[in-house]
């Protein structure tokens, strides 16, 4: 067993170095606000239900439009490398669509 460990971490360090992948930076936006969905609808604060809900939604629409942000900053540096990328730049459109209609839909939620 110890010889598999040791045969496994010799075998990533001669692998070759990838580059980060552009959707580690999604990753820390959604945890940053799902901490901060968490503290708006934390039941010690002295808000009501609604309020609670209300504030929810409204971080959860900021977190799918600074998802969109992102998603476009992956679009514009797929479009700016000698290679064009169709594919992903399909999916991460759709993806962008996807996110900018869930904030729309729930920004028009919290305004009714």
């Amino acid at each position: 067993m110890f010889l598999d460990l040791a045969a496994e971490r010799a075998r990533r360090q001669a692998a070759p170095r990838l580059r980060p992948i552009p959707e580690v930076q999604s990753l820390k936006v959604v945890d940053a606000l799902t901490r901060a969905t968490q503290t708006a609808l934390d039941p010690g604060r002295p808000f009501t239900v609604e309020e609670r809900a209300c504030r929810a939604m409204k971080t959860t629409a900021d977190l799918f439009e600074a998802l969109a942000r992102d998603t476009q900053d992956m679009i514009d540096r797929c479009r700016n490398v000698s290679i064009t990328h169709e594919a992903l730049i399909e999916r991460l459109t759709f993806r962008l669509a996807i996110e900018t209609q869930t904030a729309s839909m729930l920004r028009a939620d919290v305004t009714e």
